[in-house]
């Protein structure tokens, strides 16, 4: 008997769609923050700043963040504009040959 030819038998491909449609209503449950999509929130581990500066910036009240359960968000247009106002390091291309000599240091000899 040909597998398509009975409607009861279901493929591998309905399967994972099956399981997909019984997942999709929890996962859009946890990327929801108070009704507003999770990409208006950074959180302290998809964030341009890494986990532990970002949390510190939170907890001095730089940032101001907001916690769900684990998660600490903090919104993406805040986050972009307090990394904006930082001001850029532009590396030194002068290489010298001791790097205290910058701050008119000198080493001593052993």
């Amino acid at each position: 008997m040909n597998k398509t030819s009975n409607p009861s038998v279901a493929g591998k491909g309905d399967v994972w769609l099956l399981i997909a449609q019984a997942v999709l209503p929890y996962v859009l449950r946890e990327l929801r923050v108070q009704g507003l999509p999770a990409s208006t929130y950074y959180h302290q581990d998809d964030n341009p700043l890494g986990r532990r500066r970002y949390l510190s910036l939170v907890r001095r009240g730089v940032l101001q963040g907001r916690r769900e359960g684990r998660r600490v968000f903090v919104l993406r247009s805040e986050l972009d504009a307090y990394i904006a106002a930082q001001p850029r390091v532009t590396p030194n291309t002068e290489a010298t040959a001791d790097p205290l000599e910058e701050w008119g240091l000198r080493r001593r000899r052993r």
